[in-house]
């Protein structure tokens, strides 16, 4: 017997948001295990990306279950005016990564029709399979910029 499924890949809706915060809670857990997870932070973004044009929140749903999202923006480059569409973060739960492809082909729709110039993509080494490096290469994205993170400690005046 063959099993159908209800699957989407559509904008972000206000009532999505407890799901989409229950994803952004897992995520940061994982990539950031040492920091506190800080909800205003993601209610912030998504509020962005529910009112602003030039923010983008895209979630997979199955079965009326939110299986993953991505939030993004377009911006020009911090050197020239090169237009990005830029995807902050993209999270698929492990049983629907098989739509991931899928999820980020909408997202680099979107970014088209915002007109950027380039489409950009930031990922943790210790969320991302390694796998989606040769994927995003097969796709075209090639690695322009490394970013790394030091922690620094400020000293208060104890």
């Amino acid at each position: 017997m063959r099993v159908t499924q209800d699957i989407s890949i559509r904008y972000i809706r206000l009532e999505d948001y407890p799901e989409v915060l229950e994803l952004a809670k897992y995520t940061v857990k994982v990539v950031l295990p040492d920091k506190s997870f800080e909800e205003e932070k993601i209610e912030a973004l998504f509020q962005t990306a529910l009112n602003n044009e030039l923010f983008a929140g895209i979630v997979l749903v199955i079965d009326a279950e939110i299986k993953g999202f991505i939030l993004g923006h377009v911006t020009e480059h911090y050197f020239h005016s090169t237009k990005l569409a830029y995807c902050m973060a993209i999270f698929v739960k492990e049983d629907s990564r098989k739509y991931g492809l899928e999820m980020l082909k909408a997202f680099e729709s979107w970014g088209k029709y915002m007109k950027a110039d380039t489409l950009c993509i930031s990922t943790f080494h210790n969320l991302s399979p390694r796998y989606l490096n040769k994927l995003y290469k097969k796709l075209g994205y090639t690695e322009k910029e490394i970013v790394h993170w030091k922690e620094t400690y400020i000293v208060t005046g104890k």
